[in-house]
């Protein structure tokens, strides 16, 4: 048995914090993510209100740390500004971890 390991440094990777994040993208959002439990890992479609493709992001539920969303290349800062354009009351908080985080897959 054989494994494969490598690293993306070049994905796009947030942390979301706060209560209200599922709620918020489910609403934005193509797939169901508001139900999204610990250590379960989710892809959805961010799109805007006419239905376009805004990005596509995979989300990793971290528990009590928070959401991992990822996004592909240098699209961290799109997916952020589209979301606070719509983030008004809800309790989030989303942080560009990009340039101190990688993902290791293995295969």
């Amino acid at each position: 048995m054989s494994v494969t390991v490598w690293v993306r440094e070049d994905l796009g990777l947030l942390l979301a914090t706060g209560p209200d994040f599922l709620a918020l993208l489910n609403r934005l959002s193509t797939n169901k993510v508001d139900d999204l439990a610990a250590g379960e890992t989710r892809a959805t479609v961010l799109t805007t209100a006419k239905g376009r493709i805004v990005e596509r992001i995979w989300l990793s539920h971290l528990g009590e740390r928070g959401v991992l969303a990822v996004c592909g290349p240098d699209r961290a800062g799109v997916v952020i500004d589209h979301l606070k354009r719509f983030t008004f009351a809800e309790k989030t908080g989303l942080s560009d971890i990009s340039e101190t985080h990688a993902l290791v897959c293995a295969e």
